[in-house]
């Protein structure tokens, strides 16, 4: 979890400076929210602990990425 969200930041980071702040914003926001939809994937999947720890981690490095353009903005 933390290591996800801190990898997240860390390219987030990369992106404001790559790509500006407003890009970073809209694509990490989106992003974000995309990532909730893994919670259809791993309700139609039952209970896996695997695709469980994946929707996780791929929620946490979305947070980490749109949260480090959020705080710059």
């Amino acid at each position: 979890g933390v290591a996800m969200t801190m990898l997240g930041s860390f390219v987030g980071g990369i992106f404001v400076m790559r790509f500006g702040l407003m890009p970073t914003l809209f694509w990490g926001g989106v992003a974000m929210g995309a990532s909730n939809l893994l919670y259809v994937l791993l309700a139609a999947v039952g209970n896996s602990v695997p695709v469980f720890m994946a929707v996780i981690s791929v929620e946490n490095f979305a947070n980490g990425l749109g949260g480090v353009a959020a705080i710059a903005y």
